[in-house]
């Protein structure tokens, strides 16, 4: 891997695969768990929903040691342990893209969606949770009741994005050209993973 956009690439191009069903469940034999025991190299940071229908290896059809995937529900990166372990990869792993996935259908989101919309309290943690998401339904609350959860789900991962862009560690990094930040849906019916276009990079 040389740069962020041949990043991007190996992934979008993972994905038509799987899409496809023409997996070819790369580097996943005894040789590449040997080598990779030796050694980490991830050329991309994955920031994806806890959600169990959305594996990046498998989205991706990417093997051991191939990407860095920090999990939380509703894909949020306010956290500073979540920030910490990305900013592991980009400093130390030379992971050239960080990309923000987010998914259809998010049970996250939807219970940020109640928050707001009908004064929800959500028992437990929760609460937790949703609290990074509420101001992306509040961005969106104006779409029709049939498009708002597919809109706050795009407007969280833009503003995850955006957040993580004003990282010092990562905005410095991409500054250099070291690092592309992008914001990703996929698409629980197709597979497909899709950009949302006001979460994709400024050209360097």
């Amino acid at each position: 891997m040389t740069n962020p956009d041949s990043a991007l690439a190996r992934l979008l191009a993972g994905n038509r695969r799987f899409v496809e069903g023409k997996l070819e469940n790369p580097r996943r034999d005894p040789f590449r768990r040997t080598e990779v025991a030796q050694r980490q190299r991830p050329f991309a940071i994955v920031l994806t929903c806890s959600d169990s229908r959305v594996a990046p290896e498998v989205v991706f059809d990417q093997g051991l040691g191939d990407l860095f995937v920090a999990r939380v529900a509703g894909n949020t990166g306010n956290d500073p342990l979540v920030i910490g372990t990305m900013e592991y990869a980009a400093l130390n792993l030379d992971s050239e893209l960080l990309m923000v996935l987010g998914h259809q259908g998010c049970g996250a989101v939807k219970g940020a969606v109640d928050v707001v919309t009908k004064g929800v309290t959500l028992p437990g943690g929760l609460a937790a949770v949703t609290r990074p998401i509420v101001p992306a339904v509040h961005a969106v609350r104006d779409q029709p009741a049939g498009q708002l959860l597919d809109a706050a789900v795009q407007q969280n991962i833009t503003l995850t994005a955006q957040a993580l862009a004003a990282v010092p560690t990562f905005a410095d990094l991409v500054q250099r050209g070291k690092l592309d930040i992008v914001g990703y849906m996929y698409q629980l019916h197709t597979g497909r993973v899709v950009p949302v276009p006001a979460a994709l990079p400024a050209k360097h």
